[in-house]
């Protein structure tokens, strides 16, 4: 079954990571994941809940910190082909729309903590029948403010016998969310990194660095790059002395319309613009290829 995913997915060949989590999906009731943005942790517990759902008619939840990791990790399930009903709970979306889907029962249901705590208390979503509990980008959803929902979700799950906490630092504690169970700990933080990672630090001969920013923009000769900033007022100033010195940008932070935030990461995932600059917000959990400059 799961080799029928894999192969309906385009995937040549799984890595250590996934296939480990595999074997301990089957064999324990409270897994934490650690691994490295990037190494392929959704499909990793995707794999082994989808065959869990079909074999034994699990119903999962899977929670993310943001829309678009929410909408990547959909996407990721479909590209499967597994043929199990699932559904999207994240703004930017109808909740009219959202609750015909639940009516629908689906066997799957992914999505952001504050809608999917909504529907519960709403009485929308039958938190009651859920199985299996994966939160992804664990310690993300915490250091976003996301702790009071979880534990409300968490105390509505009443008949979940499975829990999986996903994270990219080992810096975090599911204790109070696993109470009394045995946790089985998977990490892949230590790997080796990447040999072609080069790592350069520039030093800017003035406080104001946008000008030494600029500078080195241009010697990436308009190749895929983001740039990260601290403050969504510093994204915009910087995005728009880039676009004066002639580089396609598009910005991308929380205070952007989802559709805006959407035709960002389209634009730049597809080439059409060769700079990418944001918030923190596009740090953890977005899966974006080819990027060749991060800054």
């Amino acid at each position: 079954m799961i080799n029928e995913y894999i192969k309906n997915a385009g995937i040549a060949q799984l890595n250590e990571m996934q296939v480990k989590m595999q074997e301990v999906y089957q064999k324990n009731d409270a897994i934490l994941l650690l691994s490295p943005t990037g190494s392929g942790k959704t499909l990793a517990f995707l794999l082994p809940l989808c065959a869990d759902v079909v074999k034994n008619g699990s119903k999962a939840l899977i929670l993310s910190p943001s829309r678009e990791l929410s909408q990547q990790i959909f996407e990721v399930l479909r590209s499967l082909k597994s043929g199990i009903k699932a559904t999207l709970l994240c703004g930017g979306h109808s909740t009219a729309e959202e609750e015909k889907r639940l009516r629908e029962k689906p066997s799957i249901v992914i999505g952001t903590p504050g809608r999917v705590l909504d529907h519960i208390r709403r009485q929308t979503f039958a938190a009651s029948a859920i199985n299996t509990w994966v939160v992804d980008e664990f310690d993300k959803a915490l250091e976003m403010g996301f702790s009071s929902e979880m534990q409300s979700i968490n105390d509505s799950l009443t008949s979940v016998d499975k829990r999986i906490f996903v994270s990219a630092t080992s810096s975090v504690d599911i204790t109070p969310w696993t109470g009394e169970k045995t946790v089985e700990t998977l990490d892949f933080t230590t790997e080796t990194p990447n040999d072609n990672l080069k790592l350069m630090r520039v030093t800017s001969p003035e406080k104001d660095k946008l000008p030494t920013l600029q500078g080195l923009v241009t010697t990436f000769n308009n190749e895929s790059t983001i740039v990260f900033c601290n403050f969504r007022d510093t994204v915009e100033r910087v995005a728009s002395a880039l676009e004066k010195d002639g580089h396609d940008v598009v910005v991308y932070h929380g205070k952007l319309e989802q559709k805006d935030r959407e035709r960002a990461l389209f634009m730049f995932a597809s080439g059409c613009s060769a700079i990418l600059v944001t918030t923190d917000l596009a740090a953890r959990g977005l899966d974006i290829s080819q990027v060749k400059h991060v800054v």
